[in-house]
């Protein structure tokens, strides 16, 4: 807005956490996993954000290949 007026910023939809100005899902969003700033591993491509917490996809019995996946 200009002149002036405030600037009045939408909330974030349930579930969800501002980030830096960005709504994001910490249960599932790979780089703000369980908090803001929270990054999984990059150089492991099987790293998965479930849960809010960072998992290896590959060697885990409760994630296999992918989140919540036996």
């Amino acid at each position: 807005l200009t002149h002036g007026q405030a600037i009045i910023r939408d909330l974030c939809l349930g579930g969800q956490l501002d980030c830096s100005g960005t709504c994001v899902d910490i249960n599932s969003d790979h780089n703000n996993c369980g908090s803001c700033g929270n990054a999984c591993s990059n150089n492991n491509a099987y790293q998965k954000c479930c849960a809010g917490e960072c998992q290896n996809v590959r060697n885990s019995d409760a994630h296999c290949g992918d989140c919540f996946r036996k």
